[in-house]
């Protein structure tokens, strides 16, 4: 695989009772630990945005979001803080 495209639904989980989500495309490249993606935020308003930033904020500058695919798939990811523009970078997993 080169490289693969998607689009999906990060979520970022505070409880069994509330979580947050937004949606993204991305496109990941395999890597020798796993893929990495570049991504950017679907809907480019200045709350979406903000609101990425802030969760990856609260996890000191990445944030630790599930990542649900259309094909119902969910993967563990680490999200970088978006640009002013929307775009981030993800790779796969959360820390140990």
């Amino acid at each position: 695989m080169e490289s693969y495209g998607a689009r999906g639904t990060l979520i970022w989980v505070l409880n069994s009772a509330t979580s947050v989500g937004v949606e993204v495309h991305f496109v990941a490249r395999p890597t020798d630990a796993g893929w990495v993606a570049q991504g950017h935020l679907v809907d480019l308003n200045p709350d979406s945005r903000d609101g990425l930033a802030l969760l990856c904020d609260l996890d000191g500058g990445e944030g630790y979001f599930e990542l649900d695919l259309e094909d119902g798939s969910v993967l563990e990811v680490t999200v970088a803080k978006p640009s002013l523009d929307g775009r981030f970078q993800m790779r796969e997993g959360w820390p140990a």
